[in-house]
């Protein structure tokens, strides 16, 4: 159902009924003031759709980082890596040296 055409019934109806002296003064105001409030602010419907669709983009981007990345296994291996050349000429021979010979 529409909304204009159910807030047209209300109004319409509304003013056949005869109000009682129960009913506080402010009271038509104050229901017409929720009505209006009823009707969406745009600026608010449209941050709102801006914020889903940020949201929706970065789990996009995270879900294809995910499949899409390479793979992070090393090319080469490593575990001969201490018995290089390099190592070994890193240190300094100390076969030669006296134990006894203090520092």
């Amino acid at each position: 159902m529409k909304l204009e055409i159910l807030r047209n019934t209300l109004v319409r109806a509304a003013r056949r009924a005869v109000p009682d002296d129960t009913v506080p003064p402010g009271f038509a105001g104050r229901v017409r003031a929720a009505i209006r409030a009823l009707e969406p602010d745009p600026m608010r419907v449209w941050s709102a759709g801006l914020w889903r669709a940020a949201l929706c983009a970065m789990a996009i981007a995270f879900v294809a980082g995910m499949f899409l990345a390479p793979p992070t296994q090393p090319s080469f291996d490593i575990s001969d890596a201490g018995d290089t050349e390099l190592a070994e000429s890193a240190l300094p021979d100390v076969s030669d040296l006296d134990p006894a010979t203090p520092w």
